[in-house]
């Protein structure tokens, strides 16, 4: 009842739904077979919640960290059930680099390649690869994202970005063959974060 309400509502306002952003309790490349297992029907209600509002997908974490290779297996065990949970839908499950091994994008197209599912995906973020190469990291991703994340943390006298050089990525992210959408992410802490995030628009504009 709750969703169709909110279904009404945003779509009454010319609204289109595209993505959740879930950060559950439980961690669906948890190391414990109890845990992964609570995640997994954490992370299906919100299946759930993103068909009914027509998204494209959900973001999820796989944040664990621990041995790589055990890591990618067990962030397969976690995501391939929910990814055949949303089979009969057109939501994504999509992993975000949001620390663990999940920074690196080599791992997550390993993730990718070992789950081996048509409803797995990636959310590239401009600015959450940690040490590795943000260009890099963003092309590799690109392959298998519904969505790409441009964040923006602070900007220079002339609206620029002073970490991410958005013009350079989003010339990757045009010549790619990624179709998505581009949302936007302010997560300053100098500017008011209505103004931040209208400011990284004009910026997404502009480049």
């Amino acid at each position: 009842k709750y969703m169709d309400e909110l279904v009404n509502r945003s779509t009454g306002e010319g609204m289109q739904n595209v993505l959740i952003l879930v950060d559950a309790e439980h961690q669906l490349d948890s190391p414990d077979t109890a845990q992964r297992a609570r995640a997994i029907d954490e992370h299906k209600a919100w299946v759930d919640c993103a068909a009914q509002l027509g998204c494209d997908a959900i973001r999820v974490n796989c944040h664990s960290g621990g041995d790589r290779d055990e890591n990618l297996e067990n962030a397969a065990r976690g995501l391939r059930p929910l990814c055949d949970y949303a089979r009969d839908t057109k939501v994504k499950i999509v992993i975000e680099p949001h620390g663990g091994n999940s920074k690196d994008p080599d791992w997550l197209v390993a993730a990718m390649k070992t789950i081996d599912h048509p409803q797995a995906g990636i959310l590239p973020d401009f600015n959450n690869y940690g040490g590795y190469d943000r260009y890099t990291a963003v092309t590799k991703s690109l392959p298998y994202a519904p969505a790409v994340c441009a964040k923006a943390m602070k900007f220079d006298d002339k609206g620029n970005e002073t970490k991410t050089d958005f013009f350079r990525m989003l010339k990757i992210v045009y010549e790619s063959d990624f179709s998505g959408v581009i949302s936007i992410e302010f997560e300053g802490h100098d500017v008011d974060p209505i103004a931040g995030a209208l400011k990284t628009r004009a910026l997404i504009e502009k480049a």
